[in-house]
């Protein structure tokens, strides 16, 4: 669990250097945020930093995903008794994801971003996932 909070906190940290990193660099314009970080080289940089060993950022339409990946698997039962504790651990953290929704909304000009935070398996199974 040592190693989620890490995760957690180093995803934060991040989400909201980029959205200050948005806010300050808005000219408006493009209809969705893929669009707005396709047109500015220094957005689509800073996205692509994000991406780490362990975890990966995308932006689809207006969504902004967060792919935390362990580097092993886990059999049904272990997957089972991870979520309620992802639960907990992201429902802590939900005002902060909401908050790097409202700012890339602010900085970009555009409504209605999600921030998806996705939590999977070496195999890619799906452990935990949540909009903001």
């Amino acid at each position: 669990m040592n190693n989620l909070k890490k995760i957690l906190t180093s995803g934060i940290v991040v989400s909201l250097l980029l959205a200050m990193a948005l806010m300050f660099s808005a000219c408006g314009g493009p209809a969705t945020l893929e669009e707005y970080i396709n047109s500015d080289e220094d957005a689509k940089a800073s996205i692509e930093a994000l991406s780490t060993s362990g975890m990966t950022v995308d932006v689809t339409d207006n969504t902004l995903t967060y792919t935390y990946t362990y580097s092993q698997t886990f059999d049904q039962a272990t997957a089972d008794l991870m979520k309620p504790e992802l639960e907990s651990a992201m429902e802590s953290m939900a005002s902060t994801f909401e908050g790097v929704a409202d700012t890339l909304e602010e900085g970009s000009g555009i409504d209605d971003i999600t921030v998806r935070v996705i939590y999977e398996d070496a195999a890619g199974t799906e452990l935990f996932s949540e909009d903001y």
